[in-house]
């Protein structure tokens, strides 16, 4: 069972969403339904491997320092923008992070000093610069692991809300995010866009995908180093996750072939090609045509469909794992939101994908309601729309009653037929 809740975040009031198999939020444009998705990404993505990540922010920091010193050529070359850490001085890193981990403060000082003296050993330190560096890694060994978690959430947060956490309207409210995953929950309050109170019972044991933009498929054609750094978190993310295979092994491979073949057979009716290696990329073959086609020459829809081809092959989609969808119709002529609608129902039966998506398009809701009525999935469906009232916004359950959801979606052409009418009149 995956619950979230959020009050006073970004444009919403107020949200109690249940993400257990598709979870569907509609409504117009500019109402909050992504930030829903963004608070759901930064809460898995931040606590994903969280003791790992706590460790290489504090190593990082130890290897900033180091680097600082005036070392032999040897040390140099092995911690020059981040290099391999394969020698005695490494050993010597990770040592000195885990006595760092169970020491009161002076013994704290003490293996901070010892540490320089070690490193510094081949150069000519004088005892006030060796003091100095030893302040400064003591400093870095004494932050808090709490301290650093709270970093590193910020982090997440700020890169997808750019600094607007706290409600727009009302920014003195406490914000609020609460996410149940079975029994535990995570707990975050947070006051003027800061994190102030955090309780992390639950643990997350998977990654966050989250696609809202087709066009990043481009980024593919750009043999750049810069390519995978600029952009959102999830953004960047999701073009590691495009670019290489995340898991090579073989057992699970063959696993995940059985299982998705029936899901990829619907995906190649669409794309009706494969990957091929192009002159200095991957390409795209579309049979029928002799030459490939690079991922920014294609058709915008079709790049829908090459992302998720892409991270079946990648082995990036697993089980239970989250997906998030935000308007994915967007760029699909009607009869292909169908087909897509089809293959994210059969996803999240093959894999038991908690899929969270918005939407505005009454074809696709309704393609996921038939779709999910089809293959028995019906009982795993949820369905919210947005409620704007006055300078709130509200995500309101409507699984009971979707009626309400097309009717609100069917609005404009109300409109059209009240202004076809009135022409009649005339």
């Amino acid at each position: 069972m995956m619950r979230l809740q959020i009050e006073n975040f970004a444009k919403i009031a107020k949200a109690d969403i249940n993400i257990d198999g598709i979870t569907v939020i509609a409504g117009e444009n500019n109402t909050g339904k992504s930030t829903i998705g963004k608070a759901l990404y930064c809460v898995f993505n931040s606590l994903y491997a969280l003791e790992d990540k706590i460790y290489s922010e504090r190593e990082d920091s130890v290897w900033t320092i180091l680097r600082a010193l005036p070392l032999s050529y040897d040390i140099r070359q092995q911690t020059i923008l981040g290099g391999l850490k394969t020698n005695k001085y490494s050993d010597l890193v990770h040592g000195l992070l885990k006595k760092s981990e169970k020491v009161d403060a002076d013994v704290l000082g003490k293996l901070s000093t010892d540490a320089i003296k070690k490193y510094a050993s081949e150069s000519n330190l004088d005892d006030t610069e060796i003091k100095d560096f030893s302040n400064r890694l003591y400093e870095v060994l004494n932050v808090s692991r709490e301290d650093i978690l709270h970093t590193i959430i910020s982090k997440y947060l700020n890169s997808e809300f750019k600094g607007q956490i706290n409600h727009v309207n009302y920014p003195r409210k406490v914000s609020r995010l609460n996410l149940k995953l079975r029994e535990k929950e995570i707990d975050l309050e947070i006051e003027n866009d800061e994190i102030t109170e955090m309780d992390l019972d639950a643990r997350i044991y998977a990654q966050a995908l989250y696609i809202d933009d087709p066009f990043i498929i481009n980024r593919l054609d750009e043999n750049s180093f810069f390519s995978s750094i600029i952009g959102d978190e999830h953004s960047k993310f999701l073009l590691r996750c495009l670019k290489g295979k995340v898991n090579d092994n073989v057992v699970d491979e063959t696993i995940l072939k059985k299982k998705m073949s029936t899901i990829l057979e619907n995906i190649n009716t669409i794309l009706n090609g494969d990957f091929v290696k192009g002159e200095s990329q991957e390409e795209f073959q579309e049979k029928g045509f002799r030459k490939s086609f690079r991922f920014s020459n294609l058709a915008s829809g079709l790049k829908t469909f090459v992302i998720l081809k892409k991270l079946l092959q990648n082995g990036v989609l697993v089980e239970k794992g989250v997906l998030i969808l935000d308007e994915p119709e967007v760029h699909l002529h009607p009869e292909w939101q169908l087909q897509f609608a089809e293959i994210i129902v059969l996803l999240q039966k093959e894999l038991n994908l908690h899929v969270l998506l918005t939407t505005h398009s009454p074809y696709f809701l309704r393609a996921i309601e038939v779709y999910s009525a089809k293959h028995l999935l019906a009982d795993r469906c949820h369905y919210y729309m947005t409620k704007l009232e006055k300078d709130k916004v509200e995500i309101v359950d409507a699984t009971t009653c979707t009626d309400e959801i097309y009717k609100m979606l069917a609005e404009p052409f109300a409109i059209l037929d009240r202004i076809r009418l009135g022409e009649r009149e005339i």
